[in-house]
């Protein structure tokens, strides 16, 4: 979240011409929630979408290292679904055509004024719009494709994005207490750190970890239980606690 207190989205624009990168990073945010990071090289374009955490990627089609549809390539083999949309100086017909049919999400020509910023920056809020609610959808079913009870979405940044009933039963907790909330407040400090050491390295490079663990209830008690962590493309986490077997009661 920006020190406005507004949730904005992350773009990434590459383009070797340092003017027209230095328009994009200052225009767009203005007309959409999302903040701007620009790269003339595009191998370091793509060690940030590497990192994780990018929602849309506006390249221009003709640079010195990659084109736009090689960028597209090496972008769709890190996130085969965020937004690319190509912005170029370029505008004929059949680089439109050819771009679409490489999976490019939108082609938008270069013009002159402020106008074309409006209308790219609508171009990108539609297309991470779109994007979002694809995401926020397959997690969920990613979730409830589960057989067990007692699972939960943990975004990114650590905080609980969704739970479901039996979840949120189990550690006493209402919907609206637990959403937002940072994962540490369901285990003691003992077991945070056996997590933080042990269970989420495992996640993140085998893309699972299950095991014994401890959670802490809402009224401070402690029940041992088995739980499953399994990590998501962007990032976040499925954790799934097994209510199928008997959680051995309070923790000692």
């Amino acid at each position: 979240m920006s020190p406005d207190g507004i949730n904005r989205s992350t773009v990434v624009c590459v383009d070797d011409d340092d003017l027209v990168l230095d328009l994009l990073e200052t225009a767009l945010p203005r007309f959409g929630t999302f903040e701007v990071e620009g790269f003339t090289d595009a191998g370091a374009a793509l060690s940030r979408i590497r990192e994780g955490g990018v929602d849309c990627v506006v390249s221009d089609y003709e640079m010195p290292e990659f084109d736009g549809f090689a960028l597209l390539e090496q972008v769709r083999a890190l996130d085969p679904d965020v937004p690319f949309i190509l912005y170029t100086g370029r505008g004929s017909e059949e680089i439109a055509s050819d771009a679409l049919s490489r999976g490019v999400t939108d082609y938008l020509r270069k013009e002159s004024g402020i106008a074309q910023f409006a209308l790219l920056g609508w171009r990108i809020e539609e297309a991470i719009s779109k994007y979002l609610a694809e995401r926020e959808t397959d997690r969920r079913l990613r979730a409830m494709e589960t057989d067990r009870e007692g699972i939960c979405i943990v975004g990114e940044d650590g905080t609980f994005e969704y739970a479901d009933g039996a979840y949120l039963d189990l550690y006493g907790y209402r919907e609206d207490d637990l959403i937002d909330a940072e994962w540490r407040l369901l285990q003691p400090a003992s077991v945070v750190e056996r997590t933080l050491t042990e269970a989420l390295p495992v996640a993140r490079e085998e893309g699972q970890w299950s095991g014994e663990s401890v959670g802490r209830r809402a009224d401070g008690s402690t029940f041992r239980e088995l739980r499953s962590v399994t990590s998501l493309p962007d990032g976040g986490l499925v954790v799934v606690v097994d209510l199928d077997d008997p959680p051995w009661g309070d923790a000692e």
